[in-house]
């Protein structure tokens, strides 16, 4: 689904940018348009297994620089989501979307949902529930096509 082309494309630090559906869907295409591969993950700080998958996640991130990784803090309290981007010491660009509309978009019927799109910015797999290692490894070969 197109989303409106927002004002501003999150940067690749974005730290909890204000956003939604055409932020993520804006970010997603710039790095396409650069050959980029990208996963997301919508989390948020109340949610249990996006505590547990999180490490994971961020571990990914580094081990995995062909990738680029977003992170979406779905409807969450701007202060929960900061005290949890920090705890993790998430080292990939988030969003704040408090609509949760980006969740809605990408078909997350739950809390955690990981979508990856290939550098096609086409979706390309989607995850419902908590990652594990091999469903990470599923996602990431998904991404690369």
């Amino acid at each position: 689904m197109l989303a409106p082309v927002p004002d501003e494309v999150p940067p690749q630090d974005a730290r909890l940018f204000e956003g939604g559906w055409p932020e993520a869907a804006a970010y997603v295409r710039r790095e396409a348009e650069a050959g980029n591969p990208v996963l997301v993950n919508i989390f948020a700080s109340w949610c249990g297994p996006c505590r547990n998958e999180m490490p994971m996640l961020t571990e990914a991130a580094e081990d995995n620089p062909d990738v680029t990784f977003l992170g979406i803090d779905h409807q969450d309290r701007l202060e929960d989501g900061e005290e949890f981007v920090e705890e993790f010491d998430v080292n990939f660009a988030t969003i704040h979307d408090l609509e949760g509309d980006v969740a809605i978009n990408v078909g997350g019927i739950g809390m955690p949902t990981t979508v990856v799109f290939d550098a096609d910015g086409k979706l390309a797999e989607r995850v419902v529930g908590e990652v594990t290692e091999s469903t990470l490894v599923e996602l990431l070969d998904a991404a690369r096509g």
